[in-house]
């Protein structure tokens, strides 16, 4: 199998990268190493979505609605956007739930900490995991992918110059399924990940999981601040962990969960409570109005920002007689 996926890559790149296989380890990087230049004007996260539909629509490959949030199928949440595959993956069902491009917003509390328990750059607890999920013949298609996501960030203004491709070779397993990742890094950030699936003893169909975090790409794109590719002009003006727990508190509020003890309900009152109550006294209406929008531009549903941001200053104050100073990262 690794082999025929190495093979795969030198095949299609050799002529225009150094492709390196050595000690059971990837390496891939193009002859002509360039270094990035901002654009003109600012590009979003809403362009690079709209940038990678147009792209891969010349490719014949549809962009799929989001999954909904709250999840409950092994996860509480939708962590990834390859949980559309769920079913097939586990021969529940021949089909996937989708399969195309997926702008998936997804809530994840892994994101790396530092020793004040805030969110390094990089990370964020919600943000939007832009994938391809779709079946493939052999590895030469997955291949494919790559270089056609390659093709969709040189469009966008990140020259491939500026890429490398890695990965140990190692294959996980989860049961039955088993997945070979390779690493996309951009001027030495990584940016996303290429993931080839498959079940066991079954080899006649494959899956790919090929994923970037779209607020990265704008990061690595516009070579500004980190706040400032996640939040806009508001991560200069107010801390990015308020914005990022308003943020996650919208999208969760969005899908239509509700505060709880446990499960998608507990998700929400941890993230509430990273929310300073004296703010939430003064108002988060401005800002519950922008993260609205940010999530609806991409196809989220659910209550108008008014009654969204009403609940979480509601929440917010609700929790702070009880509330314990050193918990409010965690």
């Amino acid at each position: 199998m690794i082999d025929d996926v190495t093979a795969a890559f030198s095949e299609r790149f050799s002529s225009r990268w150094h492709v390196e296989v050595r000690a059971e380890r990837l390496r891939m990087a193009p002859f002509r190493s360039r270094t990035g230049t901002p654009p003109r004007r600012r590009r979003d996260v809403q362009d690079v979505v709209e940038e990678f539909t147009r792209c891969f629509a010349t490719q014949g490959i549809p962009r799929c609605p989001p999954l909904p949030v709250r999840w409950g199928r092994g996860t509480d949440l939708t962590i990834s956007a390859v949980q559309a595959a769920d079913p097939w993956l586990h021969r529940s069902s021949p089909h996937l739930l989708r399969e195309g491009l997926i702008a998936q917003p997804v809530v994840r509390f892994t994101g790396e900490r530092d020793e004040a328990r805030c969110l390094k750059d990089g990370f964020l607890t919600s943000f939007v995991n832009l994938s391809l999920v779709l079946r493939v013949g052999d590895q030469r298609g997955f291949v494919a992918l790559v270089d056609h996501l390659i093709g969709a960030l040189s469009s966008i203004g990140i020259h491939a110059g500026r890429l490398t491709v890695h990965s140990d070779l190692s294959v996980g397993a989860r049961g039955p399924i088993r997945h070979l990742p390779f690493f996309f890094r951009c001027d030495d950030i990584e940016i996303g990940d290429a993931v080839l699936l498959w079940r066991e003893p079954d080899t006649d169909v494959f899956l790919t999981d090929i994923g970037l975090g779209a607020e990265r790409v704008a990061w690595v794109l516009n070579r500004g601040s980190w706040s400032t590719a996640a939040f806009g002009g508001l991560g200069e003006l107010i801390g990015t962990e308020v914005l990022d727990a308003v943020r996650t508190g919208t999208l969760l509020l969005l899908g239509g969960i509700r505060e709880g003890p446990r499960g998608a309900g507990y998700a929400l009152r941890r993230t509430v409570r990273r929310i300073p109550p004296e703010m939430a006294c003064s108002g988060l209406g401005r800002l519950v109005r922008i993260q609205h929008r940010y999530w609806c531009r991409l196809g989220c549903r659910g209550p108008d920002w008014p009654q969204i941001s009403q609940s979480l200053e509601e929440m917010a104050v609700r929790s702070y007689p009880s509330r314990d100073p050193a918990q409010v990262s965690r």
